[in-house]
């Protein structure tokens, strides 16, 4: 049997840098991608189904399909999907991939809230045609009390609660990074945890300790440090790109549209960018203490040399 190997995210720690530029290179490891994981039935069903579904003999005839002395497989869906799932499907997952590899390694990067918090915002603006909320309405956490603001019918009060299910949002809950680090380290033997913030530091260091794990060479990568993937919108464009999502939830005519992208080119932003204020503070009340946590059962992460990111 294959040596496995589980790259499991998460969303917006250079996923996508890693999935297209680094595990391809690895020579000595067969790697199998997230298009082709997710295209199969039985590994589908262990990210998204739920136990009435989900065939683990399946997912085991299909994982036999994958060649070679040792394998990774690389996907952020197996920590669960933020904005979709808000990872209630997390610790699911992570059973039964131990059900069927319970000697696989696991790599898991983390990242400070506050860089995860706004990354998601830009790809929810960026991608989304009806992506036009401010990120004080994107964010969820228990007991928050919010307005409907959408266009249609009147405002409604919505009740306060654990999670709010009638909104496209992310719940904060999802970034307590300690509980899901805890989870894998009671699963599994070999779990290695990487910082985005060290990618970003010393990418080559943090990179040469990643293929250390699968005993590869590190991959020669042009332009290392300064590769970028999956790029976010600046404030201006982002600010621009939410007034032209809010317009298309209301017109449905590309003339106006176009006209519309025009008109916002040449106009300036008229509000204050809020957006990093609001995030920095929410992160620091609210993740403060679960950062603490794995400063103190994980000092070996390191996240205690990023206090700015990490909130402690």
């Amino acid at each position: 049997m294959s040596k496995m190997y589980f790259h499991i995210g998460l969303h917006k720690t250079a996923t996508t840098f890693l999935q297209e530029q680094f595990f391809p290179q690895l020579e000595n490891t067969t790697y199998v991608d997230r298009k082709t994981i997710h295209a199969l039935d039985g590994w589908n069903k262990m990210m998204m189904a739920d136990d009435s579904l989900y065939d683990e003999e399946e997912a085991r005839q299909e994982a036999g399909q994958w060649k070679g002395d040792q394998v990774l497989v690389s996907t952020e869906s197996l920590s669960g999907k933020p904005l979709f799932f808000h990872v209630i499907n997390r610790t699911l997952i992570a059973k039964r991939l131990h059900s069927i590899f319970p000697d696989a390694t696991i790599i898991l990067f983390i990242r400070g809230q506050e860089g995860l918090l706004l990354s998601h915002y830009n790809q929810y603006v960026k991608s989304r045609d009806d992506g036009y909320r401010r990120i004080n309405e994107f964010i969820w956490f228990p007991g928050k009390a919010e307005i409907d603001t959408s266009f249609f019918g009147k405002p409604q009060k919505l009740a306060k609660g654990y999670f709010n299910t009638s909104n496209f949002q992310v719940h904060l809950d999802t970034f307590k990074h300690f509980e899901l680090i805890e989870l894998y380290k009671s699963l599994f033997k070999n779990v290695y945890v990487f910082l985005f913030e060290d990618l970003i530091a010393r990418p080559e260091e943090t990179l040469t300790k990643l293929a250390n794990i699968t005993g590869d060479n590190t991959p020669k990568i042009k332009n290392l440090g300064k590769t970028k993937s999956n790029m976010s919108l600046d404030d201006e464009a982002l600010y621009r790109k939410r007034l032209l999502n809010r317009l298309r939830i209301i017109v449905d005519n590309k003339v106006v549209i176009k006209l519309y992208q025009k008109v916002l080119k040449i106009l300036p932003m008229n509000e204050e960018n809020i957006d990093q204020k609001y995030v920095s503070h929410i992160a620091r009340e609210y993740y403060r203490e679960n950062n603490r946590k794995i400063i103190e059962k994980f000092p070996e992460i390191g996240i205690q040399h990023y206090t700015e990111a990490y909130k402690f």
